[in-house]
């Protein structure tokens, strides 16, 4: 699973920082797993491993377009709500069952957001 691989990287002895040099070790560990995770922000594999199936089709589709997770966040605003941060703004658009598109655009919350109504999960984006 492409967000589960995210998390592996961290663990791995290779520098992501933006600012260190890009050698062909970095190269190679980003193509393996798919997404850059940075490392400014919590970020839980459970949060990522009990996602909503359906978000996670978003999720990995922006992941290839190359959009990148940034932080995770359980317990807001219902006890069991999972948001999924992203870096950038949303690539292309999504059409789901119980899925709705929103379009916050607050600087104080994030530009976007797919909620999962049968699971209470969002995937937002942000500016």
């Amino acid at each position: 699973m492409l967000i589960s691989r995210a998390i592996h990287i961290e663990n791995e002895n290779v520098n992501l920082d933006k600012v260190a040099p890009e050698t062909a070790l970095t190269r190679s560990a980003c193509v393996r797993a798919s997404l850059h995770v940075s490392t400014n922000f919590m970020k839980t594999q459970e949060h990522l491993d009990n996602y909503s199936s359906t978000l996670t089709k978003i999720l990995n589709q922006e992941v290839e377009l190359g959009n990148e997770i940034v932080e995770t966040s359980k317990g807001w605003p219902a006890e069991k709500t999972i948001i999924i941060f992203l870096k950038k703004p949303f690539m292309a658009k999504y059409t789901y069952e119980n899925v709705e598109y929103r379009n916050v655009d607050d600087p104080h919350y994030w530009k976007a957001e797919y909620v999962d109504h049968s699971t209470k999960h969002v995937l937002a984006c942000r500016f």
